[in-house]
């Protein structure tokens, strides 16, 4: 209650103090700092606040992620522990569906991920196909290429493709290579032939 008549005070102040003097000068970083006191004061409550909203919602939840035809979304949804195994329920009634928990198929997140790293917290998360009450194993998935044996693969064309063209066009001119040679040797001597030519009547000039 009492910060807003202090700065309203120290503004006036400023106001009423005459220009280019020591204390305006002082007054205004008063109220500057002030200014900024507030500012982070409540930029802090609001991380405090954040923190504490972010454990609360994600305390006895679990994040699952589904796949349902085309498309990827997540819910956060309650653990329900009263069954022998936990399990997650999605919508209610006569539409709700059972998602068992398996710790053996859990991985870590951070939720929300609209927060920054600090604020966020980490999280039990499943990966479900919509329809399949088991969730997916992300340790135990059969690959039949890597991604970067794809990459390397993918190098291993291009280099393959650069060497055979390297290599046709070394054929094309080594195919080709005795008419450029003769080529070479005819213009060489059509060159030289040209020189002698010119020294000749040059010296002839001199002579005459």
């Amino acid at each position: 209650m009492f910060i807003v008549p202090t700065v309203t005070h120290l503004a006036a102040s400023f106001a009423a103090a005459p220009p280019a003097t020591a204390s305006a000068i002082w007054t205004l970083g008063r109220v500057f700092a002030m200014m900024a006191g507030i500012f982070f004061a409540g930029l802090v409550i609001l991380f405090i606040v954040l923190d504490i909203w972010g454990k609360y919602a994600v305390r006895g939840k679990a994040d699952a992620i589904f796949f349902e035809e085309r498309s990827i979304w997540g819910r956060l949804l309650p653990i329900d522990t009263t069954k022998t195994e936990e399990r997650i329920h999605l919508s209610k009634g006569e539409n709700q569906e059972d998602y068992l928990l398996q710790a053996d198929r859990m991985f870590l997140t951070l939720w929300p991920a609209f927060l920054p790293r600090p604020l966020q917290q980490p999280v039990r998360t499943w990966v479900f196909v919509r329809g399949n009450p088991e969730p997916i194993d992300p340790s135990n998935v059969k690959l039949t290429i890597t991604s970067k044996s794809l990459r390397i693969m993918s190098d291993e064309a291009l280099l393959k493709s650069t060497w055979k063209d390297m290599r046709e066009a070394v054929g094309l001119a080594q195919r080709k290579s005795p008419v450029f040679l003769l080529f070479l040797a005819i213009l060489a001597n059509v060159g030289i032939s040209a020189i002698v030519l010119l020294e000749v009547l040059s010296l002839v000039k001199k002579f005459h």
